[in-house]
């Protein structure tokens, strides 16, 4: 009873670790991306009002 018990708190820390990585790892990630448009965005405009200077 008491293995069984260990068993399943520990696979209860793991899922809540799971969890809590995966949701931290998919905020990352959208932040990552969402820089990542920004950046392309600011390249593309930068682009254009040099392509407008010429």
């Amino acid at each position: 009873m008491n293995r069984l018990k260990r068993i399943l708190t520990n696979s209860w820390t793991i899922t809540i670790a799971g969890t809590m990585l995966g949701v931290l790892g998919a905020f990352f990630l959208d932040d990552w991306r969402e820089r990542q448009h920004l950046k392309n965005v600011s390249n593309q405009m930068f682009e254009k009002v040099h392509d407008s200077r010429i």
